[in-house]
């Protein structure tokens, strides 16, 4: 009977430390990661040419009139900021350094029904002046946000024959 027990309690073990050995697990994990960079893009889309604005100064508009729009575009979570900045100061100037001749202008950024938007006069300053015309706290989705720009101006009198420009500049940065 002894033997039985001795026997018995082999077996139990050897049935333990086999089931032991079948059901031993090792495991192991892998992190995947992966990032995307704050993409952010603003595009000048309606123009009369690829991003020039061609303006009639032979007449003075009739209220604001639009003269292109700007797609903000940025994946940024915490969102992100546009600036605006005019080589002349919103003034159209002659582009014959030998004339001193502007024609001012004003400028609507965004000004549709039910927006707050922004309207610029052209004046007689100096120094760089950047305008910040979009502070968004978040992305805007993959479509992006399109905003239109408008221009005022009366026809001038008294200046000379030939082109004026004023080119705007538009930054997207992302926060």
């Amino acid at each position: 009977m002894r033997h039985l027990k001795y026997s018995l309690l082999m077996i139990l073990l050897l049935i333990l430390s086999s089931a032991t050995l079948l059901g031993a697990a090792e495991s192991a994990s892998v992190e995947m990661r992966g990032s995307i960079p704050d993409m952010s893009s603003i595009t000048v889309i309606n123009t009369t040419q690829p991003g020039t604005a061609i303006i009639d100064l032979s007449r003075s508009t009739d209220g604001y009139e639009p003269i292109g729009s700007l797609v903000e575009r940025s994946n940024s979570p915490t969102g992100y900021t546009v600036t605006m900045s005019a080589l002349n100061n919103f003034r159209l100037r002659h582009t014959d350094p030998t004339f001193n001749d502007v024609i001012l202008y004003e400028l609507q950024y965004n000004n549709n029904v039910g927006d707050v938007g922004i309207t610029w006069t052209g004046g007689f300053w100096s120094g760089d002046l950047v305008y910040t015309i979009t502070d968004a706290d978040g992305p805007t989705g993959p479509e992006g946000v399109t905003k239109v720009m408008k221009i005022k101006y009366s026809q001038p009198v008294g200046v000379a024959a030939g082109t004026y420009s004023d080119t705007l500049q538009f930054t997207i940065t992302a926060k």
